[in-house]
């Protein structure tokens, strides 16, 4: 970029703090002769002095306020343009009209609520009691070792393991039974394998520096739920060498899971499926011109919406998720993509996706999201909102279905 004009485009020019903001600027200007600043070519130094004013006031309102005027009226009117839509709506109306420009309305998310029947809302509520009594040990052998020298460094990412199983628990209650008897089905699997090794005198592990990180919290996705009981890269322990107790606990785990999926079989999921039929209920209110997308964080859910809405509505139903082909990509962006229009292609008017299909993609030729399920990260929501809300949609109002369990 030497020597050339450039344009950096981002959507968040400080994340962590103001030294953020220098690393960007610094890509294209000398840190320590900088033509920013009249009479201060030193960036480095005052970016640096900057934080260190907010860091030793301890993050004082008054202090980042001050700091961060400071930084706007010396810095960045030199070199940010910001443009939110509202400013382009406002100040470049005529420019606009000419271009025949127009942003759709978001209208205000519309809560949807659902409630199981008397019977299931109390296995619901059974459920999340027999999971605060689990202990999560096959999850993370390596706390319940008698040497704790051997848990090394590895003590966080156990931990982290237990939330992460604890999290994708309640996030598949949340999103559909199915999804959530098809997670208990695979850590049945896991435990009882786990068991029989142990019973042959084998506990593995696995290994700290293995070539998925299935630790970051920020990636709870389901390849990731799925695949960390199959981890190829093992460190192999004996039983010995843990806690007298621990397989007891993995035992009683074992006990536990195999009760909740007992409580939950007994019902024919299809038939009374309240969440599900809440959504036929706005689907069939919805004019049959308009399509939708149906976002979920679970690709067991995706799944059985499919089959499900496919059951009701015929073969205008499409779903993708992340094992998906680039062809399929393809396909849904010729019919939900206005840039594919010459295509030609129009068969489908039902999406069901996972949040694969939240950012990089263009689908505003929908005019309706269905949360099913809602990220905890409210970034994702907004991506997935994203997909619809562009310039350049032939629809004047977007509408947003939040999905949420009545009574819990």
């Amino acid at each position: 970029c030497y020597g050339k004009g450039v344009i950096l485009i981002t959507a968040t020019p400080q994340n962590n703090t103001i030294l953020d903001i220098a690393n960007l600027i610094t890509l294209f200007q000398d840190a320590r002769n900088s033509s920013i600043i009249p009479g201060n070519n030193n960036l480095e130094k005052y970016f640096n002095d900057l934080y260190k004013e907010v860091k030793n006031s301890n993050n004082n309102p008054e202090v980042v306020s001050k700091v961060a005027a400071e930084i706007r009226d010396n810095v960045l009117r030199h070199v940010l343009i910001r443009r939110t839509r509202k400013e382009i709506t406002e100040y470049y109306k005529e420019d606009l009209d000419k271009q025949g420009l127009v942003f759709p309305n978001v209208n205000d998310p519309i809560r949807v609520d659902y409630a199981y029947d008397e019977e299931m809302e109390k296995t619901f509520n059974d459920t999340i009691e027999l999971l605060k009594e689990f202990s999560y040990a096959r999850y993370a052998p390596l706390l319940y070792l008698k040497n704790k020298k051997k848990l090394g460094s590895n003590k966080a990412r156990q931990q982290n393991m237990v939330g992460f199983v604890k999290t994708m628990l309640v996030k598949r209650l949340e999103s559909s039974i199915y999804a959530f008897l098809e997670s208990i089905t695979r850590l049945e699997k896991s435990s009882e394998g786990f068991i029989n090794l142990y019973n042959k005198g084998k506990i593995l592990v696995g290994a700290s520096k293995t070539k998925h990180d299935y630790y970051d919290l920020d990636k709870m996705e389901e390849e990731a739920f799925n695949l960390f009981i199959d981890v190829n890269d093992v460190d192999c322990f004996t039983p010995d060498e843990f806690v007298e107790d621990y397989i007891d606990k993995v035992k009683a785990d074992d006990q536990i899971l195999r009760t909740i999926h007992a409580m939950w079989s007994k019902y024919d999921i299809q038939t009374r499926d309240e969440k599900y039929n809440r959504l036929k209920h706005y689907i069939d209110n919805i004019n049959e011109k308009e399509k939708l997308i149906i976002f979920s964080e679970a690709k067991d859910t995706v799944i059985y919406l499919k089959n499900k809405l496919e059951n009701d509505y015929g073969d205008i139903v499409i779903d993708f998720c992340g094992s998906d082909s680039q062809t399929k990509k393809k396909y849904i962006q010729k019919n939900f993509d206005p840039k594919f229009e010459k295509e030609g292609v129009n068969d489908k008017r039902i999406l069901v996706t996972t949040d694969t299909l939240s950012e990089g993609i263009n689908l505003h030729k929908a005019s309706i999201i269905f949360n099913y399920d809602l990220p905890w990260n409210p970034t994702r929501v907004m991506q997935r909102i994203g997909r619809i809300n562009r310039v350049g949609s032939k629809n004047d109002q977007l509408y947003v279905y939040n999905f949420f369990p009545r009574a819990n």
